[in-house]
């Protein structure tokens, strides 16, 4: 072997590799979290908001869907074998925004029957608050004395026949203007008073 060919062998044996870079990763840091990842994780975009069971989104839907019923009282201008009233139920299944008419009801011969069928459904009171009503006319127009005065005992004695509160009338009375007379000759003084006194307090519940 030549001994020229034998030493550039040789020398390209005993030369150093050659030097290689190498990237360090940076440290995580509190800023950046996924600084030194080589495949930094995403989020998923729903990640933080909460997790609702399949059975509360069901039992949420139904609460939603509850149904409202109310009624209305119609009277007929044409009765139909002796009903005069026409009771219609109104349905909601929007939390009351929008109420439907799908034929459910019933007809009444008077309106006190209607009244009663339509509380049963709905739970409103309507018979009291209208023969409250019109028992207070006729206070007015059978009872008032000059100057808008009106005497306790006369109010006690009308509103015995509907079993109306009569301090809870004259306390009605007087809050439309109506002065109120606690003048009874067939009681004492002292009874008189505690009838006032009952009318003063059934004013203030009013007005709470």
């Amino acid at each position: 072997m030549c001994l020229h060919h034998h030493t550039k062998n040789l020398t390209a044996k005993q030369q150093p590799a050659p030097e290689v870079t190498r990237k360090i990763k940076a440290p995580a840091t509190a800023c950046n979290s996924d600084q030194g990842k080589e495949r930094p994780q995403k989020l998923p975009h729903n990640q933080g908001a909460p997790i609702i069971p399949r059975a509360a989104l069901h039992d949420k839907e139904e609460n939603s869907m509850e149904t409202i019923v109310k009624c209305t009282i119609e009277k007929l201008a044409f009765p139909i074998d002796g009903y005069t009233y026409n009771v219609m139920e109104w349905h909601s299944v929007d939390g009351g925004k929008n109420f439907w008419h799908c034929g459910h009801g019933r007809y009444c011969r008077t309106l006190r029957e209607a009244e009663r069928y339509a509380e049963s459904v709905d739970g409103k009171q309507r018979t009291a608050p209208r023969m409250f009503e019109y028992y207070k006319n006729r206070l007015i127009s059978e009872c008032v004395t000059g100057q808008q005065k009106i005497r306790f005992c006369c109010v006690q004695y009308l509103c015995q026949f509907p079993g109306i509160d009569p301090a809870e009338m004259a306390a009605s009375l007087q809050h439309d203007g109506f002065t109120i007379l606690f003048d009874d000759s067939s009681i004492s003084a002292k009874a008189n008073a505690v009838n006032r006194a009952a009318v003063n307090k059934a004013a203030r519940r009013a007005v709470q």
